[in-house]
């Protein structure tokens, strides 16, 4: 039996002073979402807000680091970067996968 769900709007939640959780339901296949968030050629799709992506490091592991840049003229003279270490729930959901 196969369950649709609808696409809606994120829920967000600060569960702690430094943590924010993110949730939302995908139209899409659970594989196709974890390439989406995994392979960093798809991550660059869609991360941000619609400008070009470089994903400079992306180490999908537990404490892995990641760094991301924006480009936010065509020229790429103004850039946002984000950059941080994962944590134990990314692993959590890739141990769900892998059963």
């Amino acid at each position: 039996m196969t369950t649709q769900h609808t696409p809606a709007a994120a829920t967000v939640s600060t569960p702690g002073d430094r943590d924010i959780h993110v949730e939302r339901v995908f139209n899409a296949t659970r594989d196709r979402v974890w390439a989406a968030y995994t392979e960093p050629d798809q991550l660059a799709q869609w991360w941000g807000r619609g400008n070009p992506l470089d994903v400079e490091r992306w180490e999908f592991e537990r404490g892995g680091h990641w760094r991301f840049v924006e480009q936010r003229q065509p020229c790429g003279a103004r850039r946002a970067t984000g950059e941080g270490r994962l944590n134990a729930a990314a692993l959590q959901s890739r141990r769900h996968r892998q059963k």
